[in-house]
């Protein structure tokens, strides 16, 4: 028995959203270390401004406070905690969709766990960056709703496929 195309399709693209989503919750995780060597660079930078230079710079400075608004002191802890539980889950994600590329018997339950998991933690993500963030908020959560939209796609085609190569004896060559 041949491995399916939309085993090989959909195991692809969740190592794929995996993987960038792993990058983001990296990023997510070292986000007070990231905000605080911005503040020590822009810090530095104005200090080898000109006077002249420093009041051109003054709407920009303001248009980024407002931006970023004030965040809850909450907010930098809850990153760094949301990052490494995001980091563990998408790394299961890769591990199930390698699971399903291998055709192993539990990888569609562990391919439903991992969507389900992964949309979960972008729900309450989403929720927690527009209660946090001001105006940003909303950009940021509308972008970790594309990903929660394609782990529905890729759910739906796992629900809607045939199985049955996973309840084989053996599994087909690579």
């Amino acid at each position: 028995m041949e491995r399916p195309g939309w085993v090989s399709i959909v195991g692809i693209l969740g190592i794929v959203l995996g993987c960038l989503g792993l990058l983001g919750a990296g990023q997510m995780a070292m986000l007070p270390n990231i905000m605080q060597m911005q503040k020590h660079m822009m810090a530095e930078m104005q200090a080898q401004m000109k006077p002249e230079q420093q009041k051109q710079m003054e709407p920009f400075q303001h248009m980024m406070e407002g931006f970023l608004g004030e965040l809850p002191p909450w907010y930098m802890s809850w990153a760094v905690i949301s990052g490494l539980v995001l980091m563990a889950i998408k790394g299961f994600y890769i591990f199930a969709s390698l699971s399903l590329l291998q055709l192993k018997r539990t990888a569609v339950q562990q391919f439903y766990w991992a969507v389900g998991l992964s949309t979960a933690a972008a729900l309450v993500n989403a929720a927690v960056m527009v209660k946090a963030f001001s105006f940003l908020g909303v950009g940021m959560a509308f972008g970790g709703m594309v990903g929660v939209v394609l782990n529905l796609v890729l759910l739906a085609v796992v629900l809607t496929a045939d199985q049955s190569v996973f309840k084989s004896a053996t599994p087909p060559p690579l």
